[in-house]
């Protein structure tokens, strides 16, 4: 999933403005899930600003395997790397 921001708005950016940073890492879990029902999805920056969510699979697939619901996903964890 991309985000894109409307040219000619002021928007502050995050101190690092190098191209393309995985700045993190999010640990969801369904709420009450084990550790086997969990999706690791990763965060980028590009150039000072939040780009991408990126996730392992197509999300509602990734679910339907895990036997995970879309209501009851939770963040687990938050891996920061920058």
């Amino acid at each position: 999933m991309c985000f894109y921001y409307p040219e000619g708005k002021d928007i502050p950016l995050f101190e690092n403005v190098q191209p393309d940073l995985h700045v993190a890492t999010i640990l969801l879990r369904a709420d009450g899930g084990s550790k086997d029902q969990t999706m690791r999805v990763k965060i980028f920056v590009h150039r000072g600003k939040f780009f991408s969510i990126e996730f392992p699979k197509r999300p509602e697939r990734y679910m339907q395997l895990h036997h995970m619901q879309t209501d009851k996903l939770q963040v687990a964890a938050v891996e920061t790397h920058m």
